[in-house]
């Protein structure tokens, strides 16, 4: 027996959704969407977000950048270069470091070590010569 293609089964689907009322479907005006929106049940999803956070310095060993939020000890963080390199680093500390009692407002400086000893000296070579691009592709 031949097992339906994915555009067979969504199309099945279509069809229970219309019968059983599970679509949304516009009628006050035009529905731009190309496709119908199904409502589910009690359905939830995980959005992976990967905030980018202000360096304050780099080393062969170790990173530091700030931070609104604290990070624990020995939290292990995957260290993304342009979205496409990462290193690993763990969370040696979380360091209050500036605040503002009117914005209500906490920076931590958050140092890190990176779990092997060449990837800081990898990381720091690669920006450098990012910089290098930047700035020469600045000049011409």
């Amino acid at each position: 027996m031949r097992q339906p293609s994915l555009d067979e089964e969504y199309r099945m689907l279509v069809q229970e959704g219309l019968a059983r009322g599970e679509l949304s479907i516009r009628t006050d005006g035009p529905d731009h969407r190309s496709e119908p929106r199904f409502r589910i049940g009690n359905a939830g999803i995980a959005v992976r977000v990967e905030p980018q956070f202000k360096l304050v310095d780099i080393s062969a060993v170790g990173i530091a950048f700030l931070s609104e939020l604290p990070f624990h000890s020995d939290e292990l963080l995957h260290v993304v270069l342009r979205r496409t390199l990462t290193f690993q680093a763990r969370v040696v500390r979380s360091l209050l470091v500036e605040t503002d009692p009117n914005l209500l407002e906490a920076r931590y400086r958050v140092q890190c070590r990176f779990n092997n000893p060449g990837d800081g000296k990898q990381l720091l070579v690669l920006m450098k010569e990012m910089e290098r691009l930047n700035e020469s592709s600045q000049i011409n």
